[in-house]
């Protein structure tokens, strides 16, 4: 019997002794330093796309390992509002010990954490999810980061939309949607002197709103500040018109002293805010003497008019304040900008893309880039990195439509690349929270936390995107949206011509995927095949006539051939939905003038 045992308890170690050994050649599959390794928390909303209503009860998952699973951390649930909360990799959550806030920290302190300088990392900008409800179409595609809150080590997604089962139209996300927007702001005085205590007023329109909800405007002021220029209205009148109103009355720095934009945005609400109206800007200016009242009316004024987008008005402001002597080099300086502005021809941007290249001209430069890259062991130049990455993904997509046997050896190598890459780039935008500090006596409560959100490059999201979707297809094959999500990196970084090959992969494993469709349409006009690129569009913009940017791409292409009335429906397609002017969004969109003929 001991016998046996002994067997048993044998077999139970080798097992665990195989598990930590598995376990431990996983991890080293997976590169912490630029691989979401922590979980952190997902939330957004899921609307009926008629009605705009909350939709209770859908189903939100979000794909994991190039899976969608059926339970666990990565599914949730909405409730009547339709918010859900679920988790997702993140990032990465690190800890070390600060023997300096060690010294400033008392006992309590201590065991609060406060002797810990802890780091969160958020590398993602969007999610592969997937969203169900009884009686409506699946939405399944990335959806992007609508905010991101490093301290929090939380990400807050665009809007789901799904569409009823009976619906010709597809589910879909609606970037920059929403039901809330800050519709005024405003203080009390604007030109104020310095003793004067100074009202803020910011109105927002929402739906009715209790009394007892989380909402908050944040407010960014040195002028009004406190010492680190910060401010947060929590207080608010919920009103009947459907204007929920925040308002505090301020003291003036000592130091203040001439002009400063003063910005507002709503920190915390408990709907779905416009991006476009969730933050806005005050002039406000402080005066030593009368004199300088007559430039403080003509610098409000030009202003105003800028924010209107009254520029003929703001220019003869700025004319009239610039030929004052009292006009300062900041107002010399936003004439000069103005002016620029105006004179500048919106419609005539130029697009490049790379060019494919020989297979003997592709080995000689990745030769090239491999010295490069080789020289910089220390990840510290990205553009040799970045540069080197490319020409391997170029090269491992040639080998795949071949089925060239030395496709698994370039990845590899590809990986490693995009992989360093990343590293150099590592620092993006950064927030700090010291923790509480209550006196020599008492000294720090809690950790130290660092937030960093993204890369210092901006070519670096669009490599961590391409990293992540290789990784994921060496494991699942056949998953379109990694296909999808390559093809988006490709086309960012001008890679056209790779990005329809990526394009293509994932419409034949889902012929119905609209955004591929947006996709290929996008790298086919840069490419020069505008005729093909504008029918897909037009293709896209009937089964998804919600798509946040396919309607104003075919208002500008439509523009530019001269047909103002067609882009004048696209236009208005687009206003209906979101709630917002589209028209001012025409000059974020830049076409070729050769190549845009409908066909």
């Amino acid at each position: 019997m001991s016998s046996m045992r002994r067997a048993v308890n044998t077999g139970l170690w080798v097992c665990v002794v195989m598990a930590l050994a598995m376990a431990q050649v996983a991890a080293a599959k997976k590169d912490t330093a630029v691989e979401p390794s922590h979980y952190g928390k997902v939330a957004g909303w899921v609307y009926d796309a008629a009605t705009g209503v909350p939709l209770g009860k859908a189903t939100v998952t979000i794909q994991e390992d190039g899976v969608f699973a059926d339970t666990g951390k990565t599914v949730g649930l909405t409730g009547t509002d339709g918010a859900y909360s679920c988790q997702a990799q993140l990032g990465r959550v690190s800890s070390k010990i600060d023997w300096g806030r060690v010294a400033f920290s008392s006992v309590a302190g201590l065991l609060s954490g406060s002797g810990k300088k802890v780091t969160k990392t958020v590398d993602i900008s969007r999610l592969s999810m997937r969203v169900t409800h009884d009686r409506y179409h699946a939405f399944e595609g990335p959806v992007l980061c609508r905010s991101i809150n490093t301290q929090e080590f939380l990400v807050l997604m665009e809007p789901i939309f799904l569409t009823k089962e009976y619906s010709d139209e597809v589910s879909t996300v609606g970037e920059g949607w929403g039901v809330a927007e800050i519709v005024e702001a405003g203080l009390t005085p604007t030109i104020a002197r310095v003793k004067d205590k100074v009202t803020l007023t910011v109105k927002v329109k929402s739906p009715p709103l209790d009394p007892k909800a989380k909402a908050a405007v944040a407010v960014s002021s040195v002028f009004l500040g406190d010492k680190n220029g910060q401010r947060t209205l929590s207080k608010f009148t919920p009103g009947a018109d459907g204007l929920c109103v925040f308002t505090d009355t301020f003291r003036i720095a000592r130091n203040a002293k001439g002009m400063e934009e003063v910005r507002i945005s709503l920190a915390e609400f408990p709907y779905c805010v416009k991006a476009a109206k969730k933050s806005a800007a005050v002039l406000f200016q402080v005066l030593e003497s009368e004199a300088g009242e007559p430039a403080a009316q003509l610098r409000l004024k030009a202003y105003q008019s800028e924010q209107q987008q009254q520029y003929q008005e703001a220019l003869a402001a700025r004319l009239e304040l610039c030929n004052l002597s009292t006009a300062t080099a900041p107002d010399k300086e936003a004439l000069s900008q103005l002016q620029t502005r105006l004179a500048g021809t919106p419609f005539t941007t130029p697009v490049s893309a790379a060019k494919p290249m020989t297979s003997g001209e592709l080995e000689s430069a990745i030769a090239d880039a491999r010295k490069r890259a080789e020289a910089d062991s220390k990840n510290q130049d990205f553009s040799v990195w970045h540069n080197y990455a490319l020409l391997l993904v170029r090269k491992s997509l040639y080998q795949q439509e071949s089925n060239d046997a030395g496709l698994t050896s370039t990845m590899d190598t590809t990986e490693t690349a995009l992989a360093g890459a990343l590293k150099s780039a590592r620092s993006g935008s950064r927030t700090v929270d010291k923790g509480r500090y209550y006196g020599f006596v008492f000294g720090y409560y809690g950790s130290a936390v660092v937030g960093i959100s993204g890369f210092d490059q901006p070519e670096a999201g669009s490599d961590f995107l391409i990293l992540e979707s290789m990784k994921t297809l060496r494991s699942v094959p056949n998953s379109y949206l990694d296909y999808l999500n390559m093809a988006t990196a490709l086309t960012d970084l001008g890679q056209t011509d790779l990005a329809l090959k990526a394009a293509d992969k994932c419409l034949a494993l889902r012929p119905d995927c609209v955004e591929a469709k947006y996709v290929k349409a996008v790298a086919s006009i840069v490419q020069g095949d505008g005729g093909h690129g504008l029918t897909l569009l037009q293709e896209v913009a009937k089964a998804n006539p919600r798509h946040s940017r396919a309607n104003v791409i075919l208002a500008k292409a439509y523009t530019l051939a001269n047909d103002p009335t067609t882009a004048a429906a696209y236009l208005a397609a687009h206003e209906a939905f979101y709630g917002l002017e589209a028209e001012p969004l025409l000059d974020s969109v830049t076409l070729p003038r050769q190549g845009l003929t409908f066909q």
